[in-house]
């Protein structure tokens, strides 16, 4: 699993409610109610131990662990640990001359949002192109969740923001987020409708089928809506925006 595809899960996790998870993913509803916080570890492990991906397994830690003993006897857990220090050293040589990347946990509180949103503005601008072909409706939804953690990034750091910047900056993103949110609503309400349409009495079709065709044009609407902002956006300008929230040299607010 690449960090893209952990950030992918985590904007699904947070978009459906745990009984919608535990309906499309068959699992039980308490498991569904803590797999965002799951996924947030996750993510923190990744970001603390510098990993652009991770091997997710079928098996829990008690079958690794028993696997592990099978493999090398009594001391198991010494052989395991001398391999992970090994491995840990050959990714850090892999990665440069360690310039080049510096540790998260050096960062100051100011970097840290510096680097956040860039990272964010980049993912959110990621989806432009496809919500623009409109071939598939998740691209609708996953712009909307990269516009999501955008805005909650410049909640998070406002603190070390300029405030006429940051007011410029939450404005745009905040009327990016509007325009990708009705019609990604609209795209559920659709989605909800045709299976009611599946399961409706015959007598009762047509009146869905009506409903159904409105939203069609309601959604066409908002499909043009965004294709015109998008058409003009200009993501250089938006980059800057953004980028220069927080100011150089900000103050330190102590590690990341």
């Amino acid at each position: 699993m690449t960090r893209d595809d952990l950030i992918r899960s985590e904007g699904l996790l947070t978009a459906l409610t745990a009984k919608e998870i535990s309906r499309r993913y068959k699992q039980p509803i308490a498991r569904a109610r803590i797999l965002p916080a799951g996924a947030l570890i996750i993510r923190e492990m990744i970001s603390r131990l510098q990993l652009d991906e991770i091997a997710v397994s079928p098996h829990g830690i008690r079958e690794g662990a028993l696997l592990a003993y099978a493999r090398y006897g009594e001391n198991w857990l010494e052989r395991v640990n001398q391999e992970a220090s090994t491995t840990g050293k050959s990714n850090g040589a892999d990665a440069g001359d360690g310039s080049a990347k510096k540790d998260a946990s050096e960062e100051t509180f100011a970097q840290a949002g510096q680097r956040m949103l860039r990272e964010r503005v980049e993912k959110l601008l990621d989806w432009r192109d496809e919500v623009l072909k409109n071939d598939d409706i998740e691209a609708i939804h996953k712009m909307r969740v990269a516009s999501r953690r955008l805005r909650a990034t410049l909640d998070a750091f406002e603190p070390c923001c300029k405030p006429k910047q940051f007011k410029n900056a939450y404005r745009h993103v905040k009327e990016i987020a509007d325009l990708l949110g009705t019609a990604r609503d609209t795209d559920v309400m659709l989605l909800g409708l045709r299976e009611q349409y599946e399961e409706a009495a015959t007598e009762e079709q047509p009146g869905v089928q009506w409903l159904i065709d409105r939203l069609s044009d309601y959604r066409q609407q908002r499909q043009q809506a965004l294709e015109t902002y998008f058409k003009k956006l200009d993501e250089a300008a938006l980059r800057r925006q953004v980028g220069s929230c927080i100011q150089k040299g900000a103050a330190q607010h102590g590690k990341s």
